[in-house]
């Protein structure tokens, strides 16, 4: 609930980050040409038949989500013939590998499916949400970092694969090689930075360091943006499959989704106390 609150808290920053819906991010030529507005089938009652779909987030439930809880709340996705389930992040397993592994039918991740897709990976961008990624790497005042380069030879958490490419992108423009840093695996806890068992932190400029701000402790963030990596983030993506044998069900899924999320953005305080409440 303290993650969730300074979460919202910070939820106006986001905001900023918050790509102008409908737009969208397409990989591949083929995707959607021709869709139908197949409505759901109805049962005797007049009650609509709805489909199943599985959601993976890219993290826990926070107002970066707040399109798709409106989308429920609102009956969007009710109207369009689902029953969506959100799947909050197990922490062990990337939303793209749960997606591959047929254990979702559509996901939230980064801009690394852009990587997973240029090694083969058979996946597909339906929406870029966020216009600019709010990824960077996290650091205390206290450790005198306060560039990219002032990382050779410091531990950096970074979370699994290439998730975190942008940041990723960012060490190597300024000039460091796997071999300059050691890389830990992100303990999704940045406290960590203040117990001192790493020296920087993946995190989002819209709350983790927020967490540290309560806390009294100085911090500021290495951006990558700052540094000329500009990736989209909290891409919408699914997978060849699913486009190519439900194309229907894939734009009722987007078309609710964007929908979710002009509501969202249109009723901010509205949706705050909602994730408070829910």
């Amino acid at each position: 609930m303290v993650f969730i609150k300074n979460s919202v808290l910070r939820m106006r920053k986001f905001n900023s980050y918050m790509h102008n819906v409908p737009g969208v991010l397409i990989l591949v030529s083929f995707l959607v040409a021709t869709l139908s507005t197949t409505v759901a089938a109805t049962e005797q009652t007049g009650e609509p038949q709805l489909e199943t779909l599985r959601l993976q987030l890219k993290w826990l439930h926070q107002f970066q989500f707040a399109g798709y809880y409106a989308a429920i709340e609102q009956g969007y996705y009710r109207e369009a013939g689902f029953n969506v389930v959100l799947q909050e992040h197990p922490k062990d397993r990337t939303p793209t590998d749960i997606l591959l592994a047929g254990d979702a039918e559509y996901a939230i991740t980064g801009s690394s499916v852009a990587v997973h897709r240029a090694e083969g990976a058979p996946l597909v961008a339906l929406a870029a949400i966020s216009q600019h990624s709010p990824l960077s790497l996290l650091v205390t005042e206290k450790s005198g970092i306060t560039k990219p380069e002032d990382l050779i030879g410091k531990r950096i958490m970074l979370d699994l694969g290439v998730k975190d490419a942008s940041i990723m992108a960012m060490l190597k423009q300024a000039g460091l090689t796997s071999d300059d840093y050691i890389r830990q695996d992100t303990s999704y806890n940045p406290l960590d930075l203040v117990e001192g068992k790493t020296d920087a932190f993946d995190a989002y400029v819209t709350d983790q360091g927020y967490q540290l701000k309560a806390l009294g402790i100085g911090y500021h963030y290495l951006l990558p943006s700052r540094y000329g990596i500009d990736f989209y983030d909290d891409i919408l993506v699914t997978t060849e499959q699913e486009v190519i044998n439900h194309p229907a069900r894939v734009e009722r899924f987007r078309q609710a989704t964007l929908k979710g999320w002009t509501y969202a953005m249109s009723h901010t305080d509205e949706m705050i106390n909602l994730i408070l409440k829910r």
